[in-house]
């Protein structure tokens, strides 16, 4: 067995606001595509198509359920439960349009 320095990285991990108003939802693990990112991060309550790209559009799939980092970016996607709406678009930013309300229609916005 060869002995050498273990290397490690030490990352502060800020806790992802709970956008869920309960535990009942659906969610599908989701490959982000690198435009999702900002910073390296896509925040929880971001909206995303199936193909991983952000989409507030009538092309919408879900809502990112955690903060996901771009080193590793897989996320799940809220396709069917309760979101808190105030919650998420604090902590994402982005306020979920019409469009894309309708495109995901089991998921309930309260």
């Amino acid at each position: 067995m060869a002995l050498a320095n273990m290397g490690f990285a030490r990352r502060f991990a800020i806790t992802t606001p709970e956008i869920l108003y309960h535990a009942n939802f659906v969610g599908e693990a989701i490959t982000l595509d690198t435009t999702a990112f900002t910073a390296g991060v896509c925040k929880a309550g971001s909206v995303v198509d199936k193909t991983g790209k952000l989409a507030n559009t009538s092309s919408a799939y879900g809502i990112v359920l955690v903060d996901v980092y771009e080193e590793r970016p897989i996320a799940t996607a809220v396709v069917e439960g309760y979101i808190k709406t105030a919650v998420a678009q604090a902590h994402s930013g982005v306020t979920v349009a019409e469009a894309a309300k309708t495109a995901m229609p089991k998921v309930t916005f309260c």
